[in-house]
């Protein structure tokens, strides 16, 4: 099977965005984009000019700048995005964005993926095998080479034996990690823009499906908006527990749907504050939505880490962007989460009190006492939450 990368700047991009040009502005007004495209459109009886611009010409030219730039946008490729994903993103995501309006201070954002079925065949392969020999075989015979790869001492394929294909986007690592007998598909440290993180998993979603997404969006802390981030962490991590727990009541047991604890919560300050905290590598992981320090290309870095949004890239792109927003401005950043939300203020989720008694829907009394006797929490409390009411 013989896949191709992603592209945006095809030469039929380019052609298209040529011929939009001509439409809006006319060959003279095309001179402003250049001289090699100027000299290509013929004027009058099919002759090329070549004298001075008038002081018409010249207007055409000023307005043509102004033109491409609309143009583009009418004729920008986003087909490279999964149709869930292109209603979720904004012309801000073909570029870098920063955090706390510091340019100094670019927001990084990574991905994994995670899985353990056959379909890794289309994005790597065993490196004892050359890509044009892989990419002959049928997939019974692919199969039947991943099972003969070595394997770990626990009998599972040794995925770090793999090697990306020569037609999967370079975003990715050259090898597989692996945990435990997953295979893992990581970026190349970070990438700066939501297009090309989203380009990537689209091609990963297309072409390997049976794995599941982990998000990072990392940033230089600033003491100064720890209050803000640490009630966004909250909110955003309870929204994507309760969605999984009404999704399957039998999740409340998962030891990675655990409730963050006050001590967490007062931890978690202290590292935002600028504090150190033991391990921040993965105090704060275990969760829908994990905070992490300590594993970026900068130490000062911190990240948020989204590991609820697996499989519905529509959802995850909208929890990325939320992310990107309150990192941007977190004063004063309007997000949501589901797809029709009227979009609510990050500033009214600071201060409140998720472990207050509160009245419980019907449908949560039934869960609490399962969550009373599961493996991770002795207390209850810690599942008396008030609805996410800005979700609903």
């Amino acid at each position: 099977m013989n896949l191709r990368p992603k592209r945006r700047g095809s030469a039929a991009f380019e052609q298209l965005a040529v011929i939009v040009l001509v439409a809006l502005t006319g060959a003279a007004g095309l001179r402003a984009l250049g001289d090699a495209a100027g000299s290509a459109i013929a004027t009058d009886a099919g002759v090329a000019s070549s004298s001075a611009p008038t002081a018409m010409a010249v207007s055409a030219q000023a307005g043509a700048v102004e033109l491409a730039g609309k143009a583009a946008k009418v004729v920008e490729d986003t087909s490279f995005l999964a149709d869930d994903v292109r209603r979720v993103r904004t012309a801000k995501w073909a570029g870098e964005r920063v955090a706390f309006g510091d340019d100094a201070n670019p927001i990084q954002y990574a991905l994994e993926y995670e899985g353990e079925g056959p379909a890794i065949a289309n994005a790597y392969h065993p490196a004892g095998v050359t890509f044009a020999e892989w990419d002959a075989m049928d997939e019974a015979e692919q199969a039947r080479r991943i099972a003969q790869q070595p394997r770990d001492g626990f009998d599972h394929v040794d995925w770090t034996t793999f090697v990306r294909r020569e037609d999967a986007p370079s975003l990715f690592r050259d090898r597989l990690t692996k945990d435990g007998a997953r295979w893992e598909i990581k970026t190349h440290h970070f990438v700066t823009t939501l297009d090309d993180l989203f380009d990537g998993a689209t091609f990963l979603a297309d072409e390997v499906w049976d794995g599941g997404f982990h998000w990072h969006a990392s940033f230089k802390n600033d003491p100064k908006w720890a209050e803000p981030l640490l009630a966004y962490w909250q909110h955003a991590e309870e929204y994507l527990r309760l969605e999984a727990v009404g999704a399957d009541l039998a999740n409340v047991e998962s030891p990675f749907l655990r409730p963050i604890s006050d001590r967490q919560l007062v931890d978690a300050r202290a590292l935002l504050e600028g504090g150190e905290v033991g391990n921040p590598r993965s105090r704060f992981k275990m969760h829908q939505v994990g905070l992490r320090g300590a594993i970026y290309t900068d130490p000062a870095r911190m990240g948020f880490e989204i590991r609820g949004a697996n499989y519905d890239l529509g959802q995850a792109a909208r929890m990325v962007e939320a992310t990107t927003r309150v990192l941007e401005r977190p004063r004063s950043a309007r997000i949501r989460f589901n797809d029709g939300v009227a979009p609510y203020s990050v500033k009214d989720l600071a201060g409140v009190v998720h472990t207050d008694m509160v009245p419980i829907p019907d449908d949560m009394e039934r869960i609490l006492p399962t969550a009373s006797d599961s493996h991770f929490t002795k207390d209850k409390l810690y599942w008396r939450m008030p609805y996410v009411k800005w979700e609903s």
